[in-house]
């Protein structure tokens, strides 16, 4: 899956493989960016 996006709940377990690229160049690496979005009731 590349060039995609993953939303999920937090409740939920979930596991970041490692990866491997042929290339050691800077954009041929996996970026990731984390946050939360809470609710208030």
């Amino acid at each position: 899956m590349s060039d995609s996006s993953l939303l999920f709940l937090s409740r939920y377990i979930y596991e970041v493989l490692p990866v491997t690229f042929s290339s050691q160049a800077f954009p041929d690496s996996r970026f990731t960016i984390n946050g939360w979005i809470r609710r208030t009731n």
